[in-house]
């Protein structure tokens, strides 16, 4: 079977919380592995063969997904999927506060020891917006070819294998939901903020449920609990130890991560990451204009909840 529906991001914006939900609900069917970066990548017959069999049917399913969170930044991805699954796809977007999703994002790379640059060395905010943008893309060439970057330590995208990497560039959502509005219906599309999913997550999913026309009374088990969580570990084999216990647990065991996260903190001294205020002033700064643009965009007063 092929899916009905596809979450394509954004990355680091609650992505995965949404995918165990989903993956509870008996009327929907989530595919095997959670980000198959199918449309990322050049397709054949022999990788439609192997994609269809991702998706497990299930007595009672509806609806068929999958949680991809390359495909939103990707040039090829939307046009990938419109040409395989169709004119009738649905879209959830999962979108974050962009100050707060570039930091987490640049922080879960350097967790991963996939980037050993600083935050300050990796975003490098100086200049006008536009010269912030550009010089990231300078500096990802550049920290490359001095091995500051590991690619092997990200997860492969192949159309570009620095998507990752371009923590600045890939929280101006606009850019890349013009792209998709542009070949597929706007009623294909539910636009969802983290921020909601935390903080009133029953009446977020029941939101999604209707989107998806499955049962809108069924509330998941493990509803409110954020999995894939960002957290920066200290460098001591214990700590490493407990960090890929916990990664493992949350990501494919759907085990209550608030519980492990506990015990992670306790004995490993993990913290959640810290950044300057600057920082973060002049990242808010430079996506105060994204976050009206994206308001209109997709009708919603992001103002309220962002700024």
């Amino acid at each position: 079977m092929f899916p009905t529906f596809i979450i394509p991001g954004a990355q680091k914006a609650g992505t995965t919380s949404l995918y165990f939900y989903l993956k509870e609900h008996p009327e929907v069917v989530v595919s095997s592995k959670k980000e198959p970066y199918f449309f990322c990548g050049p397709i054949n017959n022999k990788k439609i063969v192997n994609y269809k069999k991702l998706f497990v049917k299930k007595n009672g399913a509806k609806v068929a997904g999958e949680s991809s969170t390359v495909y939103m930044c990707s040039k090829k991805a939307a046009a990938r999927i419109k040409k395989l699954l169709g004119n009738n796809i649905k879209f959830i977007f999962m979108l974050r506060n962009p100050t707060d999703r570039t930091i987490s994002a640049y922080y879960h790379m350097a967790k991963r020891q996939a980037d050993k640059r600083s935050i300050a060395e990796a975003l490098h905010l100086v200049g006008t917006t536009k010269e912030i943008v550009k010089q990231e893309e300078t500096n990802l060439k550049t920290t490359l070819k001095e091995k500051g970057i590991v690619l092997e330590k990200a997860q492969y995208v192949s159309d570009e294998p620095l998507q990752h990497f371009h923590y600045i560039r890939n929280s101006f959502y606009s850019r890349f939901i013009k792209d998709y509005l542009k070949l597929f219906p706007k009623k294909n599309f539910l636009f969802i903020l983290t921020e909601d999913l935390k903080s009133k997550p029953k009446e977020t999913i029941k939101k999604i449920e209707n989107f998806l026309e499955i049962d809108n009374t069924f509330i998941p088990k493990g509803l409110g609990v954020m999995h894939n969580v960002t957290y920066v570990p200290d460098k001591s084999i214990k700590s490493k130890l407990f960090n890929a216990t916990i990664e493992f647990a949350t990501k494919y065991l759907n085990i209550n991560s608030k519980i492990l996260k506990k015990l992670y903190e306790k004995y490993t001294e993990s913290t959640k990451p810290k950044t300057q205020n600057k920082t973060k002033q002049i990242l808010d700064n430079i996506f105060e204009k994204e976050i009206k643009e994206l308001g209109q965009l997709i009708n919603l007063d992001l103002k309220k909840v962002w700024i």
